[in-house]
């Protein structure tokens, strides 16, 4: 069952791979999703995942504020809606696909809107605390 994990969570790194280069494929899911699968299938690729100086820190985030920036955010919903329009056109000849591209790109897009945003300033002490509970009283 392990291997099955681990294979899924190689599986999830590709498919990460490729969302950073394709307009309609999210990236960061994927890395989130392969960050669990080798939790329970590859100590060893769950290591790396969590030491990689570009993808570990989106998984540690992930894990402690269960929220993403909203830097983030916009960037992903404006280089989405950049790039799906142009994309919907040059397949015009094929309107179904052009309206299923258009129709994920708002799913897509309603799925970030719906993630919780981190606030601003979330990497203190102070914002480690699970959202529900309140934010400890200040010294000073």
């Amino acid at each position: 069952m392990r291997a099955a994990w681990a294979t899924l969570g190689i599986v999830c790194m590709v498919l990460a791979v490729l969302g950073v280069f394709l307009p309609v494929l999210p990236a960061t899911p994927f890395v989130l999703l392969a960050a669990a699968c080798f939790a329970r299938g590859s100590e060893r690729f769950h290591d790396w995942l969590m030491r990689h100086p570009r993808l570990g820190p989106i998984v540690h985030d992930w894990q402690r504020h269960r929220s993403i920036p909203l830097r983030a955010k916009i960037v992903a919903i404006a280089t989405m809606w950049i790039s799906l329009p142009t994309t919907a056109w040059v397949l015009r000849a094929r309107p179904a696909l052009s309206i299923a591209l258009l129709v994920l790109g708002a799913v897509a897009t309603a799925y970030l809107l719906y993630l919780p945003t981190r606030p601003r300033g979330g990497h203190g002490p102070a914002s480690t605390a699970p959202p529900s509970e309140p934010e400890p009283p200040r010294q000073g």
